[in-house]
């Protein structure tokens, strides 16, 4: 359902790259579930609440937006 629910959105908002993270509650991080585009070439690395965009867009519950992405 994730991957269909992700092919869905990306159509929606006109975009290839995207990705779903899910919150393990016992290891208390966030988990890359399933990606498109270049999200795919990212190294699916465990995130803390409040670290990176992942991260802070989880605990502050707002979307983030980096112009320098990939710095």
């Amino acid at each position: 359902m994730l991957s269909a629910f992700l092919d869905e959105v990306l159509t929606l908002i006109d975009t290839e790259a995207g990705a779903i993270w899910l919150y393990d509650a016992d290891s208390e991080e966030l988990l890359q579930a399933v990606s498109r585009g270049w999200f795919n070439q990212l190294l699916k690395m465990a995130v803390k609440p409040g670290e990176g965009l992942a991260g802070t867009a989880f605990a502050t519950g707002k979307a983030q937006l980096s112009h320098n992405f990939s710095q």
